[in-house]
């Protein structure tokens, strides 16, 4: 690799003016085709960036527990295996 590079590098060197203009020249032709590049940071396409195969539901809304309703700690008169309290 320094063998291919080292030529290069010292051409740079004995025409640092050639290598300034072309430098400049390479800004230049980068900057000129700026405007075909097509960039649209808003979206505008008018649907949801979110492309998932389930349904998007908003997060349940947090209560504190000082504020959530009072649960009765009384159980239902069921049989044993199915035995809920509400």
């Amino acid at each position: 690799m320094q063998r291919s590079y080292a030529p290069v590098l010292r051409g740079t060197q004995k025409h640092p003016v050639i290598t300034l203009l072309v430098s400049v020249l390479i800004l230049g032709g980068t900057v000129a085709m700026t405007p075909l590049l097509n960039t649209n940071l808003l979206g505008g396409t008018g649907r949801t960036p979110c492309r998932s195969p389930r349904r998007c539901r908003p997060a349940p809304h947090w209560t504190p527990p000082w504020n959530r309703p009072k649960r009765s700690r009384t159980c239902c008169r069921t049989p044993r295996a199915s035995r809920t309290c509400s």
